[in-house]
């Protein structure tokens, strides 16, 4: 647990925290909602369900913010605003960050947590405000998904989507089209658009 909160620390910082840094990323309103999601996670899997439960149960009442803790989040995780967020997603890498509003989940209904139908994120995935994602989508590496989008298709590494249904209408440098474009959001940027 330590290690993945000082990866956190160290990206919102923007350098290793100092003790100072370390002790406010705890009580701070921007930080909070992050650290109670990793103790409760940290709780979840070592056998302290209840606690863990009681940490997702605050982060609800005081940010208006639920994050399982039963989701995979790799280091350098960033809650941008934690009001309206409701993130339960399979599998995130390095670098997520999400700002107000956004939802991420199953697209089904269900009583227990199926990891399959649920979206997957790869590294330095940033979802802007009010964005939705939903069903067992996979989003690639190095993704920009735009205010107020919904995606319910998959998203190719490389590039940003907006709109609603989501679509691609930008490539990045290592932007590569996926071999089975109907599973992946349309493509409407133009032909070897770069940033």
């Amino acid at each position: 647990m330590f290690d993945v909160i000082s990866g956190d620390m160290e990206r919102y910082y923007g350098h290793k925290a100092s003790p100072v840094e370390f002790m406010t990323f705890f009580v701070h309103p921007r930080t909070q909602a992050m650290a109670f999601f990793r103790m409760s996670q940290w709780c979840v899997r070592h056998g302290l369900k209840p606690f863990g439960m009681i940490l997702e149960t605050l982060n609800i009442i005081l940010w208006g913010c639920e994050l399982s803790p039963k989701m995979e989040i790799g280091k350098g995780f960033i809650l941008k605003h934690t009001l309206s967020v409701g993130l339960g997603f399979s599998k995130a890498g390095e670098n997520l960050t999400v700002y107000m509003g956004v939802s991420v989940g199953s697209a089904q209904g269900e009583a227990e947590y199926d990891e399959t139908g649920r979206p997957r994120l790869g590294n330095n995935v940033t979802i802007y405000d009010s964005a939705k994602i939903f069903g067992g989508v996979t989003i690639g590496d190095n993704v920009i998904i735009g205010t107020n989008s919904v995606v319910m298709k998959s998203v190719p590494s490389n590039c940003i989507v907006a709109g609603s249904p989501a679509r691609i209408i930008r490539h990045l440098p290592g932007y590569v089209p996926p071999d089975d474009p109907e599973n992946y959001c349309k493509d409407i940027s133009k032909i070897n658009e770069q940033v």
